[in-house]
């Protein structure tokens, strides 16, 4: 049925209501608990522990300078008073304190810890009992192991936990918020490892404890062996390797292992679980997240050819040329760069003056560049930058270790030539002394004129990780420096080789260049001075560079994955740019290009004498920022590829005029030409141009172009867009047409957009969003959100915002508490805090944003549901949304006074107060508002379902747990949902066992002069409600229920039985019937202490039942016991051991209760546990046959027929057979359970006095043939529904009951027009029938030489039932004494072997006379209340089963059994059979009937099928396979063989084969009408088949043969003759479809078969 919805109630005005009870209140004593408090809320201020990044110079534009400005201010955080109180009850403080007293947790124990860096670099916490950390340490835990460090408030305060690797794990509590974050700060640095990227419920965690006895240190607690140890005021040394200073801080540590709570209690706060404010956990400021930290330092190159380079040759032996080295980190698993390049020269002193003054600018480029607007001794010291130019150590940073990262190192020289020359005198490692100074000379040349050029040289690898987890693989090796192949010098050609190379592969085609590469590669150590970012910022401490040298913070390249995207918390303003590949080969333009250079530039504007910028970052041996970046040079190469990486710092605000400017040159290579000086070659020449605007409509981004050249760089070039296009009039010549043949890309790694403030906090909060980064927002708005902002207008603009609406919501929320404490307003009553303007504004805000929801859900389900919490949490509907909503209201933290549980003679209540009434929801408009939509919602869809009942179930255990509320106020009030009218027939286990707890809260809440109590005991407790408030209780019995639930389960029930025993003792017995049986399930119980509890319930309530009747008897419980018993064996096989002592227990209560030790209780108790052991007897035996379904029923049939006496014990174990019935579709016998064909044997039925227990009347009646008729209908036997009706008929007919009676005559129309469907289009199938006959004495004992007739569903082969029977009885007696008679023939006991079991199967059909025949023609008549079978045997008199057709004979076998099928049986004894034998002519006589019927059945069928007919006509006319038919012809129509016969018997033989004769060609003239053209060639050769067999039958028979055209009727004539020479009136003769007669169809099966 469909629940009308409730109309919209509103609520009353709270304050209106508070204001008119003001005087009331001010004396109640709970006031404070039952009003809104005025100051629940505070602002509190803190400033920054530290800056985010050095405060940046004016003039600064006026956004970033607010935005440094703000990000350098005091942070403001609005604590709430009762926010503890705000969420899901598992998060209240009283939850923990129940949860701790209920799991017993122990107290803590305190050890101090000290941490130290073992030599290997790991890190080590021992823990003591004491401060004398001399002492051998109680235990200690390795930190090599710990996987994170996350703070974890939900087992106690300032706690942080160390997770080892997923498999063991320990919680830390300090005692101060500060100390906490200092061992969680040191523990990270010491662990390298980011912290958590957000908070992670305990209780989400999946992770396994284990017993750390190795330590000896620990305990066991419980089966999950959870480790435990606790830390008091420690000393926390961190002791440094290799020096002696100690970071000691004292700490109080306290540890503990976590735990997960899922008691009776919890549940899910719906299908989602999840909550858009993250309550719960706490919220921090962003933390940089810190990837795995290296230590990378480079100490030399040394290769083979050495020398000194001064002439004087004095000084050191080095190498004789300059090497510039190059290292990055490589991902080979994502074939990417992991890292920005770090540059590091390590050439002597010496080597560099081989340069001399080449420099690193543009050539001819004027002098000095303009600023980027930094100044830059602002930004560096001086110390720093010389620091920095000569620094040879770097930290590099992976978020995302594995095993496939490797570092690289790139090795480049001085331009020279060819790649190949340049490495040739290396790799011949010819080091004579001539050798090297020729060398030398010709590098100096190099080095002088070309020094600003390099070329490549080699590279080499070495991997960085062992594992996964980033342990730094230390004992790794380079490789060999391998030659720089000149047709692989791009980054993917190397990754490709050094994938290659690590897998083994093309190794030996790789030219190594000997030498010595020595660059370390470790963690970094935990104190390390002189660092700077990759901006080249100083890190604190920095000092003087003669101390420590400097160390560069080389930028990490982070994979763009939501798992590391992190909030930004310096200044960082860089593009990386790398020019790909120029394709050159096709120009036209210059005649020489070939040794080409590009020069990359960052210029703000197109014109004239604009000047490149001095923000590119310079490489070692030059300054710190220049203007200008070559890239490496490849001789004579035409389309060369480039891996050259530029680092740009770029101005705090770009324009459109900001681009990068790419100069292309041919380096001329040859400087010993000795030519005339005016043809003297120029160094570089310039062979085009190419230009790239940064901003692309008005954005900055990551890509990659291809963009043209042009052949000069004219003024105002930016404005033209494409080859082709003007300027001033004269075109711009274009390198090769103007294809973009220039291959450049860019990486951004800008922190500052400056685009509208607004428009950019929208952006950066949908992206987070859409990244599943919502905790970063959380920090945002807890901590960092600083200022007073009315957000609604953007809301109401904003499209696309609903999934995070919620962050508008919340910033309204604290602004407005900002302004509350900044204007002083938080004084003023709550009514004049803020204009009636801004109210209306946020009025109109949540009912635009519902409007949006309301239309939108379908259309944006995920994002609408987002933003209806977002509003329902801004305010503390839809379907799936409103208990969402409703939760987050309902989870308010001041629920109960907004709920107004007040008095007030202006509130009129004239009804009770449980019934939601339209006056009670507008008194309490948030119960009433929950109760109402869970009682529509429990007729819903599951999801919903589950939302509802966690709604209300969460607020019932929230406010039981709330230590306000505790010994002051009942929560009754709350709880009214015992009052709903309706069936919720969908509920799950899940959602019963919710309802089940809220009703027993309920329950406990109702006292005795309370008004559904007296409710409960109008009429004697025979009413609705209380049947609904029973059935409840019993269903805390039919789904499972731990012990302890059931303890408290059957105390509530004692307390019922004695507040209201005229329920069960009076009147209907169906209560008292429904606890017996519940009661004696649990009395076999698996649980001792369950079987205690039931067996002490049910001796109470005997108890009650003999004071009910003043001490006369307990009749009642007696019988209905006795009825549970026998439902029981069937239903839950009860009997063993456990229900035996149950019984014995009541037998001892029996006898020890004293003050009924003298009446006649005692003595009925013994009684009655007497004769439930009589009845638990009987059914010993069918446990033995418990596989054996035939012999279950008949046992179970037998126990019935004992209860003859007691219609209501026999109808019991009726229904128990009913229930074996249904689940093997044997629908059959359990439509017969109440109206059976086999009647008559319910005639033996008494009636005593326990029928007046449970009376039987025309409802009973009503009730049992509708469920008869349910079965009937799925049975498919539909011709007795009209029969079964008659009596329901005249019933309703009585009582007027018309709309009944429509309802009934429409069913049985329904089932007649069933019946017009299926009658004789054999669809329905009825079962088949098989004679199983037993014997052997020794096993079968009862059963053995019975037969029996099975009823097998549907369309059980012989081949079924023959395995299962052998299967069934192997098990029984044992595979090797059961053997299967696979013939029909009669067997003779006495020549069997009595060592074995013998089991014979025949199939067998139903057998009819001639009456029958005439009476039975549908298919439900011929297998509706049948008792007569038949089968037939093949034989021959010399004894074989088969022989020729002049010598086989036949024998048919007629059964009958005792009863009729359907039965209630699934098996009827036969006690009856009779025998016939057929000579051989009779045989053929009896085979060409079934031939002429069948043929006859299927021409006269009303739609033939034509398969089967051409089927039987293939077998009667073909000459290939007709050996049947002209067998039998010539066997006894032959003039010298039908002398040997009967002439009656000739005759009768010859008319049948006349007969099949005309049957034959009139089937062939049906097949003709049917078939198509295709099988015209098929119907002309069987009508030639079928001359040809007229003929050859009119040789053998000796007279013409007529077919179909002269046709007459003789089988009536023939049968009645062949009836009299056989001597009987009525045989096998009829033209019956189905059953057994003469020409049978079945017959021929079974012969055939």
């Amino acid at each position: 049925c469909v629940t009308e919805k409730p109309k919209l109630i509103d609520p009353l005005d709270y304050e209106a209501v508070i204001c008119d009870l003001g005087d009331e209140l001010k004396e109640d004593p709970l006031r404070e608990l039952l009003l809104f408090p005025d100051n629940d809320f505070t602002v509190g201020t803190s400033a920054l522990t530290e800056p985010l990044s050095p405060p940046l110079p004016p003039p600064l534009p006026p956004p970033l300078f607010q935005a440094c400005k703000y990000y350098n201010s005091q942070l403001h955080v609005v604590h709430y008073k009762y926010d503890e109180y705000a969420g899901d009850y598992r998060l209240l403080p009283r939850y923990r304190i129940v949860y701790e007293r209920v799991t017993k947790i122990p107290s803590f124990k305190r050890r101090y810890f000290q941490l130290t860096q073992l030599t290997d670099n790991s890190y080590i916490m021992n823990f003591y009992k004491d401060e004398k950390i001399s002492k051998e340490p109680k235990g200690c835990i390795f930190l090599d192991s710990c996987t994170g460090v996350v703070q974890n408030n939900r087992l106690r305060k300032h706690a942080f936990e160390l997770k080892m690797n997923e498999v063991t794990y320990f919680v830390l509590a300090a005692e101060s918020e500060q100390d906490m974050e200092e061992w969680i700060s040191t523990l990270t640095r010491i662990l390298q490892i980011s912290p958590h990227d957000g908070p992670t419920p305990l209780t989400q965690l999946d992770r396994k404890s284990v017993d750390l006895t190795d330590t000896r240190q620990g305990e066991q607690y419980g089966p999950s062996y959870r480790f435990r140890i606790s830390f008091p005021s420690p000393i926390l040394t961190v002791t440094i390797s290799g020096e002696n200073a100690k970071l000691t801080q004292d700490q109080r540590l306290e540890a503990t292992s976590p735990y997960t709570y899922s008691g009776p209690g919890s549940c899910s706060l719906g299908p989602r679980g999840e909550h858009p404010r993250g309550e719960g956990h706490p919220v921090r400021p962003f933390e940089e997240k810190l990837g795995r930290r290296l230590m990378i330092a480079c100490r030399s190159l040394n290769l083979t050819l050495q020398g000194c380079v001064n002439e004087t040759e004095t000084g050191p032996v080095t190498n004789i040329e300059p090497f510039f080295v190059t290292v990055a980190l490589l991902d080979v698993r994502e074939g990417r760069k992991v890292s920005a390049d770090f540059h590091v020269d390590l050439n002597h002193e010496t080597v560099r003056q081989m340069l001399g003054g080449a420099g690193s600018g543009a050539p001819g480029a004027p002098g000095a560049g303009q600023e980027n607007g930094l100044k830059m001794a602002y930004l560096l010291l001086s110390s720093v930058c010389v620091c920095v130019c000569v620094c040879v150590q770097a930290i590099f940073s992976v978020t995302n270790p594995h095993t496939d990262i490797v570092l690289l190192v790139r090795v480049e020289k001085v331009l020279m030539g060819n790649i190949a020359a340049g490495t040739e005198p290396y790799i011949k490692n010819t080091d004579s002394s001539k050798t090297v100074q020729k060398m030398l000379k010709s590098n100096k040349q190099f080095c002088s004129k070309l020094g600003k050029y390099h070329m490549p040289f080699a590279w080499s690898i070495r991997s960085v990780f062992k594992d996964n987890q980033g342990t730094v693989d230390r004992e790794s090796r380079f490789s060999p420096l391998f030659k720089q192949e000149s047709n692989k010098i791009s980054t993917e050609d190397l990754i490709k080789l050094v994938s290659e190379y690590r897998r083994a592969e093309k190794t030996s085609k790789l030219q190594t260049i000997p030498g010595n590469l020595d660059i370390t590669v470790d963690y970094v150590p935990m104190e390390h001075p002189n660092c700077v970012t990759s901006s080249y910022v100083p890190v604190k401490p920095f000092e003087d560079c003669s101390q420590h040298q400097a160390t560069v913070e080389v930028e990490e390249f982070v994979q763009d994955s939501t798992k590391f995207t992190q909030p930004h918390r310096i200044y960082k303003n860089h593009v990386y740019v790398y020019p790909r590949h120029l394709k050159y080969d096709s120009q036209k333009s210059f005649a020489k290009a070939r040794n080409l250079a590009v020069y990359v530039e960052f210029r703000s504007s197109d014109e004239e004498v604009a000047k490149p910028l001095k923000c590119i970052y310079g490489k070692p041996g030059g300054p710190v920022y220049t203007t200008a970046a070559c890239s490496i040079v490849l001789h004579h190469s035409q389309n060369p590829d480039f891996y050259d990486e530029v680092k740009i710092e770029l101005p705090t605000q770009l324009h459109e005029k900001h681009h990068l400017l790419f100069s292309f040159y041919h380096v001329t290579c040859d400087i010993n030409a000795k030519t005339n000086s005016k043809k003297k070659e120029a160094l570089e020449t310039p062979v085009g141009y190419s230009w790239l605007p940064l901003l692309r409509e008005g954005r900055l981004a990551s890509q990659e172009f291809n963009i043209p050249v042009s052949c000069s760089l004219p003024p105002g070039y930016l404005l033209v867009k494409e080859p082709g296009s003007t300027k001033n009039g004269s075109d711009l010549k274009w390198v090769d047409g103007g294809k973009p043949i220039f291959k450049v890309s860019t990486n951004v790694l800008d922190h500052l957009v400056g685009m509208c403030f607004t428009r950019v906090l929208v952006h950066i909060v949908a992206k987070c969003h859409e990244e599943n980064l919502d905790h970063y927002l959380h920090s945002y708005i807890k901590v960092w959100c600083s200022f007073h902002w009315d957000v609604s207008p953007v809301l109401q603009e904003q499209r696309g915002s609903d999934s995070f609406s919620w962050f508008f919501f919340e910033l309204i929320v604290k602004s407005m508490a900002q302004h509350l404490v900044d204007s002083d307003n938080v004084k003023l009553p709550r009514p004049q805090r803020f204009p009636s303007t801004y109210l209306g504004r946020l009025e109109s805000l949540v009912m635009t944003v519902s409007d949006h929801i309301f239309w939108k859900n379908k259309e944006l389900a995920e994002e609408t549901r987002s933003a209806n919490l977002a509003v329902a949490a801004f305010v503390k509907v839809l379907c799936e949304f409103k208990f969402e909503f409703l939760r987050e209201v309902c989870n308010h933290e001041h629920y109960i006074p907004l709920s107004l549980p007040l008095p007030s003679a202006r509130i009129t209540v004239d009804v009770p107060e449980y019934s939601l009434t339209g006056e009670f929801c507008r008194k309490h408009f948030l119960t009433g508002l929950l109760l109402r939509e869970l009682g529509l919602a429990l007729q819903d869809e599951q999801d919903l379902r589950h939302l509802a009942l966690a709604s209300l179930k969460n607020l019932m255990a929230k406010h039981s747990l709330d230590a306000r509320y505790a010994m002051k106020v009942r929560h009754a009030r709350q709880h009214h949902v015992a009052g709903f009218g309706s069936r919720f027939d969908k509920l799950d286990q899940a959602e019963t066992r919710s309802l089940l707890m809220c009703f027993l809260h309920i329950m406990k809440t109702i006292s005795e002069g309370e008004t559904r109590s007296k409710q409960l005991l109008q009429d004697e407790g025979q009413n609705l409600l209380m049947k609904k408030v029973f059935d409840t209780y019993l269903l805390f019995f039919q789904i499972n229920q731990s012990t302890s639930t059931l303890r408290h389960v059957f105390a509530a029930l004692r307390l019922f039985i004695q507040k209201f025993p005229s329920a069960f003792f009076q009147g209907k017995a169906d209560l008292c019937g429904c606890l017996c049986y519940e009661i004696l399930k649990c009395c076999n119980h698996r649980s001792s202490s369950t079987q205690t509890e039931a067996s002490a319930l049910l001796y109470f309530f005997m108890r009650k039942n003999f004071e009910f009747t003043k001490g006369k008897s307990i009749v009642r419980s007696h019988l209905q016991l006795i009825k549970a018993v026998s439902q029981l064996i069937a239903d839950a096989g009860i009997g063993g051991s456990r229900f035996q002592q149950s019984l014995a227990i009541i037998n001892n209560f029996a006898n020890g209760d004293a003050p009924l030790k003298n009446t006649p209780f005692p003595a009925e108790v013994k009684d009655l546990t007497k004769r439930i052991r009589t009845v638990l007897m009987a059914t010993s035996q069918m446990k033995e046959h418990e596989k054996d379904p035939e012999m279950l029923v008949d046992l179970q049939y037998s126990l019935a027929n004992s209860y003859a006496s007691t219609p209501e014990l026999r109808r019991t174990w009726l229904e128990s057979m009913a229930k074996i019935h249904v689940p093997s579709f044997s629908m059959g016998w359990a439509a017969f359970l109440c109206i059976s064909p086999n009647v008559k044997e319910e005639g033996a039925m008494k009636e005593d006095t326990g029928t007046q227990d449970t009376p039987y009347t025309e409802d009973t009646l009503v009730e049992q043939l509708e469920l008869c008729v349910d079965y009937l209908w799925k049975s498919e036997r539909h011709e007795l529904i009209a029969d079964i009706n008659k009596p329901v008929i005249a019933v309703f007919e009585k009582r007027r009951d018309f709309k009944r009676l429509s309802e009934l005559y429409y069913d049985i129309h329904r089932s007649y027009l069933k019946v017009t469907e299926v009658v004789n289009s054999e669809k329905r199938l009825f079962g088949r029938y098989y004679r199983v006959a037993f014997y052997g004495l020794g096993f079968f004992e009862e059963e053995e030489s019975k037969e029996f007739i099975y009823k097998e569903p549907k369309l059980t082969g012989l081949s079924e039932i023959s395995q299962r029977l052998l299967k069934l009885y192997s098990d029984k007696f044992g595979a090797d004494n059961v053997k299967m008679i696979q013939d029909s023939n009669k067997v003779n006991p006495k020549d069997l072997d009595p060592k074995y079991a013998y089991i014979q199967v025949t199939y067998v059909v139903p057998y009819f006379d001639d009456k029958e025949q005439q009476e039975k023609k549908t298919d439900f008549e011929r297998h509706h209340n049948i008792n007569r079978f038949v089968f037939e045997t093949p034989f021959t008199l010399s004894g074989k089963k088969h022989g020729d057709v002049e010598e086989q004979c036949k024998r048919r076998t007629i059964l009958t059994t005792n009863s009729t099928f359907p039965y209630l049986k699934k098996r009827i004894q036969v006690v009856e059979q009779q025998s016939t034998e057929m000579n051989p002519i009779e045989v053929a006589i009896d085979e060409m009937s079934c031939k002429v019927s069948e043929l006859n059945q299927l021409c006269a069928m009303a739609e033939v099928d034509m398969i089967r007919l051409q089927l039987k006509l293939q077998g009667s006319v073909s000459v290939k396979v007709n050996a049947g038919p002209m067998a039998y012809a010539r066997a006894f129509l032959e003039e010298k063989n039908a002398k040997k016969y009967p002439d009656n018997q000739v005759k009768l033989l010859k008319e049948i084969f006349r007969q099949f004769a005309e049957a034959c060609g009139q089937a062939l003239d049906v097949n003709e009408r049917l078939i198509k053209e295709d099988q015209l060639e098929y119907q002309e050769e069987m009508r030639a088949h079928y001359r040809d067999m007229l003929t050859e039958l009119s040789t053998v028979m000796n007279e013409q043969v007529c077919g179909a055209a002269q046709k007459t009727r003789r089988s009536s004539s023939c049968q009645e003759l062949y009836r009299k020479e056989r001597g009987t009136g009525t045989d096998f003769m009829g033209p019956g479809k189905k059953g057994i007669g003469w020409g049978s169809p079945e017959v021929c099966r079974l012969w055939s078969w």
